[in-house]
């Protein structure tokens, strides 16, 4: 499972906006679009664009089946998803000493921004992340995410509320 990153322009200290490849062997970011900003409309408009209009970055976890379809056969992408997932359990268990908050996103039209990250037919998108650092007066709570969040949900239960 490969690792590419897409830093929201001016929100990520030290690094210019734009799409990212995180090289495990050197241990880095390797540029691949400079000064791109995702449309925040490949993210559902009832929740996680707002949230996304809060993060600083998203991460995004990618298989490239035709890497490790060799080894495993018709088990790659179920070993994929199952490595994205441990991968996700061990961002979500360390990015709190970071001060970093981060929101899973079931969902998003990733085959829109898809160039964006150099990406051959064989990368399958198997999940990804937001991010962005924690506002230390609340340790438990990504603001503005978690406020984006809040909006989104009671937004969500009044539309519930209204069709019963």
């Amino acid at each position: 499972v490969q690792t590419y990153l897409n830093a929201r322009p001016d929100r990520v200290s030290g690094l210019t906006g734009g799409t990212y490849y995180y090289h495990p062997a050197e241990h880095r970011l390797m540029s691949l679009t400079s000064g791109v900003d995702l449309d925040p409309t490949i993210h559902a408009a009832w929740i996680n664009r707002s949230i996304y209009e809060g993060s600083a970055f998203s991460l995004f976890l990618v298989a490239q089946l035709q890497a490790i379809e060799p080894l495993y056969g018709s088990q790659s992408r179920h070993f994929a998803t199952l490595e994205a997932g441990l991968m996700t359990q061990l961002l979500d268990a360390s990015a709190a000493e970071c001060r970093l908050g981060l929101c899973q996103i079931g969902s998003l039209e990733f085959e829109r921004v898809r160039d964006l990250f150099a990406l051959e037919e064989s990368h399958l998108l198997l999940h990804s992340l937001l991010g962005g650092a924690v506002d230390p007066d609340t340790p438990t709570a990504w603001s503005p995410v978690y406020e984006a969040y809040e909006r989104a949900a009671t937004s969500a239960a009044d539309r519930e509320e209204g069709e019963l």
